[in-house]
């Protein structure tokens, strides 16, 4: 019983009651990170994809060599995949235009509702937008890389940013703000 009272006045304690932590945009207790899971939690949402060698046979193929860090190094006549949206609800994420950055050379190619737009060495941009399903699913495959530089560290941003004064709510663009700092995903995401 006297377990439960400490318990009952825990929240009115002013050290607990009190706490603030909108100083820390960290969290604790999250999802597990799949690519069909709808709480969305990063802003790459390439971070939710399917491991290269997990999507086997269905995305990769051939006898692929890796490095450590699980990053395809040789295709030798194959391709590497990974689903990284899988089944998520129309809304989930924001439809629109996502930028990928990956570091080496070699040819992305884009499936299901991810559709580029444009390129540059280095930089992609991809609409995603919700199939007449209203569910959101999205692949990228590597068809070539090179052995000497290969793809590597590949990010897929969501368009937009966040307010300087709110980092916990994205926007799509600077004019959302009104007198704090835009953050552009792009510029502003750590690589």
């Amino acid at each position: 019983m006297l377990g439960l009272a400490c318990l009952l006045l825990l929240p009115s304690s002013p050290s607990v009651a009190g706490y603030n932590n909108s100083l820390s945009p960290l969290g604790i207790n999250t999802n597990e990170v799949l690519d069909d899971d709808a709480s969305a939690p990063f802003v790459d949402v390439f971070r939710d994809s399917t491991p290269f060698e997990e999507a086997r046979p269905w995305l990769t193929k051939g006898n692929i060599a890796y490095d450590k860090n699980g990053w395809p190094i040789r295709l030798n006549g194959g391709q590497v995949g990974a689903r990284f949206i899988n089944k998520l609800p129309a809304g989930t994420i924001p439809d629109g235009k996502y930028t990928v950055l990956y570091d080496g050379k070699g040819i992305l190619q884009y499936g299901n509702d991810a559709k580029l737009i444009s390129k540059t060495p280095g930089r992609e941009v991809i609409s995603i937008i919700a199939g007449s399903d209203r569910e959101i699913r999205a692949t990228l495959l590597i068809m070539k890389t090179d052995v000497k530089d290969p793809i590597r560290n590949i990010r897929i941003l969501m368009p937009g940013g966040i307010c300087s004064n709110n980092p916990y709510k994205r926007v799509n663009d600077a004019r959302a703000c009104r007198g704090s700092a835009y953050l552009a995903f792009e510029k502003h995401t750590n690589e």
